[in-house]
């Protein structure tokens, strides 16, 4: 069982006050927003945990949201999901401490513009669809989150874990990222009543979602039926001469590389050939192609920026690849990386109904 301990003062401002009933929430609700794709939806639920826990504060603490859900203690590049060493730093699970942060999220109400595409399971969609839902782009989507909470290592559990024999060698002469943490909930998506539902039975789960269609004028209801891990918590270290420092989250240098993500069940050729057409456009392109669960994929393919200098690379890439994805669309993200660091992300795969 995972220790309860008061968080490290760069959480304290959180966990201040009193505890409202229910794990209710006691903010305001944020205004209604559209937002044009999934990613910078979750980015903003990134932004809203980062002001929140004070980590906006804290120059090597990094928050974003949850690409992929590595042991606390992954190295990863900076940057990337790509792990950098998965073993030599990861903690034993009675180091992890945990709170509870029933004031962290207030309800989102958002007309996002492809309801079904939410970072969420593909199957679950696909099944939703099958069993009567029709989904429109103009559907208004909430999201509320319950019992919301933070994993994580103090900075006590942090010091020792990097000047470990094992871990400091992996970290020796480098600057990478450690994660530190999660933010978990339960997250609870509400269809507005115009969402056209005529279920073809009973369906009370898929996968790991709990289903209501309710009822008359109720609204279709999606979800978790265990707190999920969708915000990442990272600290950036650079260790030197055999000391840990953290790191200012400003520009990494680097090479300019690109690196291309594809879906875990995509057999095609696809990824092959986005690899030849950025090198036959002259783009330094990562040989190795990462595979990433159908649950992570964007709906259509994307080129990710990081830094605002990189702006126009990001769109020539984009261009590079207009024959291949038609819709391919360029997206900043505010996440500490490299100057000239570039992502795409492959469509994630839609099995045709049998």
């Amino acid at each position: 069982m995972k220790n309860k301990y008061i968080l490290p003062i760069i959480l304290l401002p959180f966990i201040n006050g009193c505890t409202p009933k229910n794990n209710q929430n006691v903010d305001t609700p944020v205004p209604k927003a559209s937002y044009e794709n999934v990613d910078q939806f979750y980015q903003e639920i990134a932004n809203r945990v980062r002001s929140k826990t004070g980590a906006d504060k804290v120059p090597d603490i990094i928050v974003i949201p949850s690409e992929a859900v590595w042991p606390i203690g992954t190295v990863l590049r900076p940057g990337t999901t790509f792990p950098a060493d998965a073993t030599a730093c990861v903690v034993p699970s009675d180091k992890v401490i945990s709170a509870q942060t029933p004031n962290i999220f207030p309800d989102y109400s958002n007309t996002y513009k492809r309801s079904a595409d939410l970072g969420i399971d593909n199957e679950l969609i696909k099944k939703l669809i099958d069993a009567g839902v029709n989904f429109s782009d103009k559907d208004e989507v909430s999201l509320k989150v319950s019992d919301s909470s933070l994993e994580l290592i103090d900075d006590t559990t942090y010091a020792a874990l990097t000047n470990a024999s094992a871990c400091k060698m992996v970290l020796s002469g480098k600057e990478l990222w450690i994660v530190r943490g999660y933010a978990i909930g339960k997250r609870t998506f509400i269809f507005s009543s115009d969402v056209e539902k005529n279920a073809k039975g009973k369906i009370e789960k898929i996968g790991s979602f709990n289903i209501d269609f309710g009822s008359g004028n109720r609204a279709l209801k999606v979800t978790d039926s265990q707190p999920e891990k969708f915000v990442q918590i990272i600290s950036a270290v650079k260790f030197e001469q055999g000391i840990a420092k953290t790191s200012l989250p400003s520009t990494p240098s680097g090479t300019g590389r690109i690196y291309i993500q594809k879906d875990r069940q995509d057999t095609s050729s696809a990824s092959q050939d986005v690899l030849k057409n950025l090198r036959a456009a002259s783009f330094k392109v990562q040989s190795n192609i990462e595979s990433i669960d159908s649950s992570k994929m964007p709906r259509i393919a994307q080129v990710r920026f990081f830094n605002e200098s990189d702006r126009e690379q990001a769109q020539k890439a984009a261009n590079a690849l207009k024959l291949q994805f038609p819709d391919i669309s360029v997206i900043r993200l505010n996440i500490p990386s490299p100057i000239g660091q570039l992502e795409v992300w492959l469509p994630r795969v839609v099995k045709a109904s049998s």
